[in-house]
């Protein structure tokens, strides 16, 4: 799942490859708390080297600490924010970084940010455009480039002839008119503004001079609206116009023909325009070049003075380890007399001893015939020693050989230990067998109980008859007649309490707590959710499903899941654990916020907020049960939203941000199907009707069960983008084979999630 994170003061860097004063434009998602103001976050436009950009045209905003920025503005529902920017002069690659700035408390930005390029005009675009622009009273990002000492030449035509004197240029620096030409100064902070248009008809047709030293971006606006037809926009060489005056070869301004002075047609004309506007970009490239070559030549020599430093210092390591070397060769001379002085003092030493030895040989023959006395004593003790560990040897084979005799004795234990387990094995099969066979003759029993239950209410009913008219015709035997019908009633009573007995012993049981074995420490408990549309056939799907299992495929259901908290220690955790510190903290304030505000009847939000913290409770202490097997459950915070987004006016909005917002599972269940079959599932519980479906007339009905469809569609779409695995079934399909899908489904699941812990332990 991707998710938002937090940004700081570092920032997070986006690489963008630009062309020169492109126009572009960034999307993000950001999501700031609603006490910030817009200045929260800011994104900063660095060069490649990563140092802020200062070209006016790039964007509006500048700060000396930051250079230039912009800050960082998103719709408060959707989180969804753009940003729009020119590219510098000289293009390439720039840095976008994202960053937090004035503040207080967490700022989240999405992982998908994009960049495009929008439709405008560069300097090595193709001088035409047919396309329409419709201009505001904003200026039209859509805007024309005036590279420094170049002239450009702008020709328009309006649809509206009224809104023909209406029509604004705006650019970053001081502006002027000089006839039929305008003149645009140095940079300056405030920008200009002109309206060179009055009174000159629908069409218009102006060369624009950029006189100053940095680029200059034109922008188009009018006071009112108007439908713009861009017939030309031209890039003419240097110093083209002058004066007032084009030259010869080029194409006359303000309605002359356009080859008066030349015989070049406009075909010509525009060829020549995009050589020239080929040759500017020719020659910013060759200045781009050479300035690479001289940062490239100042690296050089920088490097050959780190080399030189390099070999000084070498050789002075060089000169140090020499004269160690003498100091050790000093050193070691001295040792070596030391040693022949040492030598000559051993030799004398040996001497002395060997005369020694000689007036003690005597003395050593008498120590030696002791030491051999003392080696056949001990050669004795060896004899006997030898002898023990031949004992000891005899003593380890009559050990063995019982204790092999024990491992055989055990070995014929365990067999017959096996087989009473086999033979106990086929007992509880055949116990098994034998409930399924008592189960039937139980119901058999009913079955022919009620049958003749039936037949004693006929001969009851006959018998009252009878007795009626024996009453009215002997009137004396009346008090027996009545003491009859009495025993008779009595009896009835015995008949009807056993049929509830009998009842209660046909009605399944309910499932047994039973201990879950808790998962390998590292592997995550998988949940499975299902949901969907009330009367959909969630229960008789999942009941199915459940008696496919098998110890060896094994997964608990709602109802184990449910009677095993409330039989084990982790019982329900309280309103304040289960509501006022459920995570995330806003989402049951703005569950019950589309409640109170939603057509609901009163009753129909009590039962809802109830059903609500009833649910939280169980989604709370699900998440704390650590299994080795599934657990899938149809009563959890997703199938809520069923319960509580239905009468809301704003469904649709309030939907996506349930299902962005609530705490997801492993996997989710989607089952759906027909809109007219749920709705007559519904009329057949109309005595039991939940409480999304109470009080409601059939017109009513089928326009909540469309919803409710709808309400799957957007989980599933949502769900996908925060990377839960989901399945959708037709739930209109026999319930065998859905109870498979759904069986087959949560055990692939827990299939990839021990396969994830392997990998993981690897």
């Amino acid at each position: 799942m991707a998710t938002d994170k937090p940004l700081s003061k570092e920032g997070r860097d986006f690489k963008v490859r630009s062309k020169s004063m492109a126009f572009y434009e960034v999307r993000f998602r950001l999501r700031t708390h609603e006490k910030d103001g817009p200045q929260a976050a800011l994104v900063q436009f660095l060069d490649s080297d990563e140092r802020p950009i200062t070209e006016e045209h790039v964007s509006p905003g500048f700060s000396e600490q930051v250079g230039r920025y912009s800050y960082l503005k998103a719709n408060p529902e959707t989180g969804v924010g753009v940003v729009r920017f020119f590219a510098p002069a000289a293009g390439g690659r720039m840095t976008l970084r994202f960053r937090t700035w004035a503040n207080r408390h967490p700022v989240f930005l999405g992982p998908d940010i994009s960049v495009r390029q929008l439709a405008g005009w560069t300097i090595g675009a193709e001088p035409e455009n047919r396309e329409a622009v419709r201009l505001t009273t904003v200026a039209r990002p859509l805007s024309i480039p005036v590279a420094p000492g170049t002239t450009v030449r702008l020709s328009l035509a309006l649809r509206s002839a009224d809104d023909a004197d209406k029509i604004v240029l705006q650019a970053p620096c001081a502006m002027s008119m000089e006839g039929q030409r305008l003149r645009l100064g140095e940079a300056s902070a405030q920008p200009g503004s002109v309206r060179p248009f009055a009174g000159r008809g629908t069409q218009i047709l102006l060369p624009v001079e950029n006189a100053g030293q940095a680029p200059v971006v034109l922008s188009l606006a009018c006071e009112g609206t108007a439908a713009v037809d861009v017939v030309e926009v031209s890039v003419l060489a240097d110093g083209a116009v002058a004066a007032g005056v084009l030259r010869q070869d080029q194409p006359a301004i303000a309605g002359s023909p356009a080859n008066a002075s030349s015989g070049r047609n406009e075909g010509e004309s525009l060829r020549w325009t995009t050589k020239v506007g080929n040759r500017l970009f020719l020659r910013s490239t060759i200045i781009d070049t050479r300035q690479e070559l001289t940062h490239t030549a100042a690296k050089v020599s920088q490097i050959e003075r780190t080399l030189e430093d390099s070999l000084l210092l070498v050789e002075k390591k060089v000169d140090y380890l020499l004269a160690k070397i003498d100091a050790y060769a000093e050193v070691d001379d001295k040792n070596g007399a030391a040693l022949q002085d040492g030598l000559a003092a051993v030799r004398q030493v040996a001497q002395d001893l060997g005369k020694t030895v000689t007036a003690n040989q005597a003395e050593l023959r008498n120590w030696q015939g002791s030491v051999d006395g003392r080696l056949t004593v001990i050669e004795r003790g060896n004899a006997d020693m030898a002898g023990e560990v031949a004992a000891v040897r005899k003593k380890g084979q009559e050990l063995g050989e019982a204790i092999k005799a024990g491992q055989d004795t055990t070995d014929t234990k365990l067999g017959a230990i096996e087989r009473a387990n086999a033979e106990l094995a086929s007992e509880l099969t055949s116990v098994r067998e034998a409930s399924g066979k008592l189960a039937a003759a139980v119901d058999a029993n009913r079955m022919e109980f009620l049958k003749r239950q039936d037949g004693l209410d006929s001969r009851l009913a006959g018998i009252e008859k009878s007795g009626a008219k024996l009453a009215a015709v002997l009137d004396a035997s009346d008090s027996h007649v009545k003491q009859a019908l009495k025993d008779i009633s009595g009896r009835t009573k015995k008949l009807e309490e056993m049929d509830k007995r009998l009842a209660k012993l046909a009605e399944p049981k309910k499932p047994e707590p039973a201990p879950i074995e808790p998962a390998p420490k590292g592997q995550p408990t998988v949940l499975v959710e299902l949901l969907g549309p009330s009367g959909v056939g969630k229960s008789t799907i999942l009941n199915a499903a459940r008696a496919l299992r098998t110890p060896q495929q094994w997964w608990w259901g709602s109802a184990e899941i449910d009677a095993t908290i409330s039989a084990t220690d982790m019982a329900r955790p309280s309103n304040r654990d289960a509501v006022d510190n459920f995570y995330p903290r806003d989402f049951v304030p703005r569950c019950l916020e589309t409640m109170t505000a939603s057509r609901m009847l009163p009753s129909q939000m009590v039962t809802a907020i109830t059903q609500l913290r009833t649910t939280c409770q169980v989604a709370t202490a699900v998440r704390t049960i650590s299994s080795l097997h599934p657990l899938v459950h149809d009563e959890l915070l997703l199938h809520r939203a069923s319960t509580l987004l239905l009468y809301s006016d704003t469904f649709e909005s309030e939907a996506v941000w349930y299902f962005d917002t609530v705490p997801v599972p492993t996997a989710a269940i989607i089952l759906r199907t027909e809109a007219d079959a749920i709705f007559q599932r519904a009329l057949r519980r109309s005595e039991q009707r939940i409480n999304t479906y109470y009080s409601l007339d059939d017109n009513a009905l089928r326009a909540i069960i469309e919803r409710s469809l709808r309400l799957t569609e957007i989980a599933a779409e949502r769900l996908r983008a925060r990377e839960v695995t989901v399945l959708e079934i037709d739930a209109g399909k026999d319930v065998s084979e859905t109870a498979h899908m759904v069986h087959d489904f949560v055990l692939s699941q827990s299939a990839k999630a021990q396969l994830s812990h392997v990998k993981a332990l690897q």
